[in-house]
């Protein structure tokens, strides 16, 4: 009886039989029911790994980008598709599409952007919401101006704010995004998170809960509480523990053109390809990694806390049929391992050794052709290990 008591604490169990694939740091992967989820362990066809060991949990919902939607963003980097209901200088009430209508503090708030046609690129975006805001807030129009303002009001339909005294509003097709002043200190959550991908394209981090009458308990931060229904879940990645994913870490960028003088026409992008799509290799799609084009060196400073990285590499789906590249990784300098990518083919598994290692190099070069026509280069799912 002890023992089981001992047990049970460490368990979520569920009636729950949702059909998933584990995936473990070192890449392995247990497919099946799932049985039991909980903070620190998982268990799939009567195997057991502990939620540290984990690289993600994947469900078999499919994922489907929102269309005509505001996203919410958080501080911390999450994300809710959905519209503003109400919402002043304290709180925002927001309807989510998968999680019904939710209530937020605007402490916990990066912002919101909005659907509008012919607005900033994604670029202009996260360059906005990444900026300092000072005391104020700041409204995002269209045609890129910047607005810094005091928000009065939101409703469903508009923005209502002040600049320089005087009361304007909008309504939400006049406003590429809005950013809440960034007033109190942001402290994210620390030890062992859980990235929870949802169907519309929704991201929700924080410690992972119990699951309960079909849905799954998330503790984030800012006092924020999630109950996330299982049809809503794609994916469960881990960070925190053993696993670091390589897009947590912000590289150094060296980009070049093939011909001398000619403008950049594809930049290296974090979680899309460069093309800007969904990363992609063959009819495998991937969350995270990065996206490059040749050629494109991205460099890490790992501090020699690691001991594997792992890696898919591939040509995207969208690159021209005839595209071919090379690529390689350099550890403090010396190659690990090079390779060639062409169009078609299926993507190439890298683990490899990076116990000490201070820098890491990812390399995209011209391929054998010398050209650099539709070189569209992906690093999927790259994350470091520690033992």
């Amino acid at each position: 009886m002890k023992a089981f008591a001992l047990f049970v604490p460490l368990w979520i169990a569920s009636l729950w039989a949702a059909e998933v694939t584990l995936v473990t740091v070192e890449g392995e992967e247990v497919s099946g029911p799932l049985e039991a989820l909980g903070a620190e362990r998982v268990r799939v066809k009567e195997r057991e790994v502990p939620a540290s060991a984990l690289a993600e949990i994947r469900f078999r919902h499919a994922r489907q980008a929102a269309k005509d939607l505001a996203s919410l963003r958080f501080r911390n980097g999450d994300l809710l598709y959905g519209r503003p209901v109400s919402g002043g200088d304290k709180s925002l009430r927001f309807q989510a599409t998968l999680l019904g209508e939710i209530d937020v503090k605007n402490d916990a708030l990066a912002g919101l952007a909005f659907p509008v046609k012919e607005g900033p690129n994604a670029e202009t975006l996260a360059r906005f919401f990444a900026a300092q805001t000072g005391e104020n807030d700041q409204l995002l129009a269209p045609n890129g101006e910047t607005v810094n303002c005091f928000l009065n009001e939101m409703t469903d339909k508009d923005l209502q704010y002040d600049v320089e005294g005087q009361k304007r509003t909008r309504p939400y097709d006049q406003v590429a995004a809005f950013r809440y002043a960034a007033l109190k200190p942001f402290e994210p959550l620390k030890g062992l998170l859980a990235r929870v991908y949802l169907s519309d394209g929704s991201m929700l981090s924080g410690k992972l809960g119990d699951y309960r009458e079909g849905k799954l308990a998330l503790e984030g931060g800012e006092g924020m509480a999630w109950s996330i229904p299982e049809e809503a879940l794609v994916s469960i990645a881990f960070a925190g523990g053993r696993l670091v994913y390589l897009d947590e870490l912000e590289p150094k960028a060296e980009q070049k053109p093939l011909v001398g003088g000619a403008p950049l026409l594809f930049r290296w992008r974090r979680n899309l390809s460069a093309a800007n799509g969904p990363l992609a290799v063959g009819k495998k799609e991937y969350l995270r990694g990065f996206g490059v084009h040749s050629f494109c060196r991205l460099t890490f400073d790992l501090g020699g806390a690691f001991t594997r990285f792992i890696a898919e590499v591939g040509m995207d789906r969208t690159a021209l049929s005839n595209a071919v590249c090379a690529w390689k990784v350099l550890a403090d300098g010396q190659e690990l391992k090079a390779g060639e990518a062409k169009a078609g083919e299926a993507p190439t598994t890298l683990k490899l050794p990076v116990a000490g290692v201070k820098i890491l190099e990812l390399v995209c070069d011209y391929g054998a052709d010398g050209d650099d026509s539709g070189d569209l280069l992906n690093w999927c799912e790259a994350r470091l290990v520690k033992d």
